[in-house]
């Protein structure tokens, strides 16, 4: 009876360990970061990727309201 009892007390404990193994999340070298190099817009100083900016001579802009009338 108590080895019954021992081994359903086993099977349970491994049945957690297992189901905790399978729900745990990648983390470390598994999640992927991506990161993008930004600028910042010379009229209002927000800051945006560098691939969706507007590169008007040595400066940057986030959209075309904020480019000078005179460039």
């Amino acid at each position: 009876m108590i080895v019954r009892l021992i081994i359903i007390a086993l099977l349970i404990w491994l049945g957690f360990r297992i189901y905790n193994l399978i729900q745990k999340k990648p983390t470390g070298s598994h999640a992927k970061t991506i990161t993008k190099d930004m600028v910042c817009c010379e009229k209002c100083a927000i800051h945006v990727p560098v691939n969706e900016a507007i590169k008007i001579g040595d400066n940057y802009y986030c959209c075309d309201d904020h480019i000078p009338k005179n460039e």
